[in-house]
């Protein structure tokens, strides 16, 4: 579909979703798929932070455009190295498939907020337009992370003025 001329029921649409929303003054924008979503979002949040480095979790998957497919953490479903953004990877919250399975939510997020920090000291210029992650990762082996997870996350990247995405379709 395209928002190129707007119609009575998206208008109507847009206010019912950004009024259920408790973001102030909320906006809508509606894309036609995923990739789509994540191509804007990275494109909105690298134009803001002017920088075009970017966060990912390992064994993520974002989509199939150019810049999705350059955050997307899984060699077989990111077959570019000619990607558009500075991307640094980090630890999923997987406990099955990591040396951390023993730990609980707690240890473990702290064990991630720590990697987090980690790789912005060693791996970016400090200046990191965002980190795009899914909530649950599907293609990248179903991974749940532990209760809490993101907002220990979420802590670090506000120390720093970083954006969050979440890929959630």
């Amino acid at each position: 579909s395209s928002t190129l001329y707007l119609i009575r029921p998206m208008v109507e649409l847009a206010e019912r979703i950004a009024g259920l929303s408790t973001i102030p003054d909320a906006k809508v924008f509606f894309v036609g798929s995923g990739t789509e979503a994540n191509e804007a979002a990275l494109l909105l949040c690298s134009t803001a932070r002017r920088s075009n480095q970017v966060l990912a979790l390992r064994n993520s998957y974002h989509g199939r455009s150019f810049a999705a497919m350059s955050v997307t953490g899984n060699r077989s479903w990111s077959a570019s190295s000619l990607s558009p953004l500075r991307v640094s990877y980090l630890h999923n919250g997987d406990r099955y498939r990591s040396p951390f399975g023993d730990l609980d939510d707690a240890s473990l997020n702290a064990v991630c907020a720590a990697d987090l920090r980690n790789v912005l000291e060693t791996t970016t210029s400090g200046d990191v337009a965002c980190l795009i992650a899914e909530p649950i990762q599907g293609v990248g082996g179903f991974v749940v992370p532990p209760d809490g997870f993101f907002g220990a996350l979420k802590e670090v990247l506000d120390e720093h003025g970083i954006l969050f995405v979440s890929d959630e379709v």
